[in-house]
């Protein structure tokens, strides 16, 4: 019996033993997993567990939009270190007056903790002939990004960056070709400037990812954009308003082909389109946005803060085309909408159309909605309506109906206009008669008292 008993005390802790052993162990595959949700870029394998072949890895263009607001946040820092009025750079000494508070070498300095270290030894780069390789600036440059590509690496990212720039006053600077690396295991980044002239398009820059490690000092770290639909719908309507004020042409082929040549038809129409709006547009923000997943794009419906509507087709990040109203194109899911109203519900949206491009100062719409007869009577020419509309309306109008009333085919609406922009309290009334037409066409008058 007391062999018993001392064969026991060994077994059970050699039991003991086994199962903190086994606690041990699947803590740490634990630990593993969640490490591998966090940061699986450490690993070889994608979230999905697919083995990735980095040895093996090319060239693609950036899909995921954390990393594309991320690496273009760090070509921001980058131009704002080139700025030699950087606010930063400026305080009050002692009597109060707004001086220089670092000197020129320590600016140098920031701009060399930022540079690629192969590029700054093949190019021999020091604090003395830095701006020999880099260009500073007298002003703030805004980057608007507009394609970027990726070479994936085990520890490091290599990103080939094209975009533009603008002043707060959203006049175009100049375009830029860029090269960022991150190394995401010590969350630093390092910046290549490439010549200019040098590249017409952006996959002609050949990226070469060695994974080497980014040393982290004072100025070269770097956190990933928290990003959700309303981020990038911000952005969207702000980087696309950015461009009408500074770089229309290049608005112009954002533009969505078919809109394109049914609104503006021309380049030189769309911008003076732009011209007569610049007040209006440099002040619109986002009040409201919605997105549908499309079998070929995202789409993003935004209102701005005046009522009206912006369509963006988004195929990968800043990779869209637009459409400035609702009423130009019979887009499918206005159509459905439309096609599912009641006649009554359809005046209405009607007249909210013709709203919209008046505030569009998209006249020539407006006017081929008038019927025939009244126009004739009232607005001769286009010319004379808009004359009448930039007198008698809102440069923004919203709309408020009410005394619905229905004679024969013919609907009457008693219409409350207030100004969308608050500039005055006084409103105007008016009453719209409307005839619908086939499909979602419709004929209307409204009265010039």
């Amino acid at each position: 019996m007391q062999n018993l008993k001392n064969m026991i005390i060994p077994i059970i802790i050699i039991i003991l033993l086994l199962i903190v052993m086994l606690i041990i162990l699947l803590k740490y595959q634990y630990s593993n997993g969640q490490n591998e949700n966090v940061n699986n870029i450490f690993d070889n394998e994608t979230i999905s567990g697919d083995i990735y072949d980095y040895d093996n890895a090319k060239t693609e263009i950036v899909t995921d939009e954390i990393n594309f607001y991320t690496v273009s946040n760090c070509v921001s820092e980058y131009l704002n270190k080139l700025n030699k009025n950087n606010s930063s750079y400026y305080g009050t000494d002692e009597n109060g007056k707004y001086v220089k508070v670092i000197d020129d070498s320590a600016i140098a300095q920031l701009i060399m903790d930022l540079l690629d270290k192969d590029y700054v030894i093949q190019n021999k780069i020091t604090i003395n002939n830095v701006y020999s390789y880099v260009e500073q600036v007298n002003e703030q440059e805004l980057f608007i990004p507009l394609k970027m590509n990726i070479l994936p690496g085990r520890t490091t990212e290599k990103y080939a960056v094209y975009g533009y720039t603008q002043s707060i006053e959203n006049k175009f600077i100049r375009y830029i070709y860029i090269i960022v690396t991150l190394d995401v295991k010590n969350n630093t980044f390092s910046i290549e400037p490439l010549l200019k002239n040098t590249y017409k398009d952006i996959n002609e820059i050949k990226l070469n990812n060695q994974n080497i490690e980014i040393q982290k000092n004072s100025n070269n770290s770097y956190v990933y954009e928290k990003i959700n639909r309303g981020y990038i719908s911000n952005k969207y309507l702000d980087s696309f308003k950015k461009m009408m004020l500074g770089n229309s042409s290049l608005a112009y082929e954002y533009l969505e082909e078919n809109y394109k040549n049914k609104r503006f038809g021309t380049y030189e129409k769309f911008e003076y389109w732009i011209e007569n709006n610049r007040e209006k547009l440099n002040i619109i923000n986002l009040s409201e946005y919605s997105t549908q997943i499309k079998d070929d794009y995202t789409q993003y419906v935004f209102i701005d803060n005046y009522g009206n509507y912006y369509i963006f087709q988004e195929i990968t990040p800043m990779q869209y085309k637009v459409i400035l109203d609702t009423y130009t194109l019979d887009l499918p899911e206005f159509v459905e909408k439309y096609n599912s109203s009641t006649n009554e519900e359809k005046v209405l949206l009607n007249i909210q159309k013709f709203l919209e491009a008046i505030n569009n100062a998209d006249y020539e719409y407006a006017y081929n909605k008038l019927d025939e007869t009244y126009k004739a009577n009232n607005f001769k020419t286009l010319a004379d309506f808009e004359k009448y509309i930039k007198e008698n309306f809102y440069e923004q109008n919203k709309a408020t109906a009410k005394n619905a009333e229905k004679q024969d085919d013919v609907y009457l609406y008693t219409i409350t206009i207030s100004d969308a922009s608050s500039k005055n309290e006084k409103t105007i009334t008016k009453t719209f008669v409307m005839q619908l037409k086939e499909g979602t066409d419709f004929v209307m008058s409204f009265s010039v008292n």
